[in-house]
């Protein structure tokens, strides 16, 4: 999986992973920020990856022309916050919403569990809000088949 930035076609990311370790690096430390930075450039692009979904399935979102870098820095956060909060948590019985394939790899994406008080974490929402995002209602599992 290559990480294609946004506005390209075909986008899975609104930021690197070099400008996201920059981000991620320069925010206040903690058990979540060192869990990302320690990860291996295949286990960033899959967080990364799976942030970007999560804002673009978000109510209301309106992206703008290019990667700001309050949304790069909102995805970072979401990046941070993800190291402690299950994204993925789903409900089995609720049919895909999204299916997105892009040559080889294949993304699907349903409903977050019926209840799930899981939400984005207070920066990346105040971060969002210019872009019209109400909040997410909670995760949405993001699965990613080769």
């Amino acid at each position: 999986m290559a990480l294609i930035v946004y506005p390209t076609d075909d986008w899975n990311t609104f930021v690197d992973i070099a400008n996201a370790d920059t981000l991620i690096g320069g925010m206040v430390q903690n058990e979540n920020t060192i869990a990302y930075l320690a990860q291996d450039d295949t286990q960033k692009e899959a967080t990364l990856t799976q942030t970007a979904m999560q804002i673009r399935l978000c109510n209301n979102i309106t992206l703008p022309d290019t990667a700001e870098h309050d949304l790069q820095l909102a995805q970072c956060y979401l990046a941070v916050y993800s190291m402690s909060t299950d994204m993925t948590a789903y409900d089995p019985n609720e049919k895909a919403i999204t299916y997105e394939k892009v040559g080889s790899l294949a993304t699907a994406y349903q409903a977050g569990m019926k209840g799930s008080n899981s939400d984005f974490d207070t920066m990346t929402k105040s971060l969002l809000k210019q872009y019209g995002c109400s909040g997410s209602s909670g995760f949405n599992q993001s699965s990613v088949a080769r």
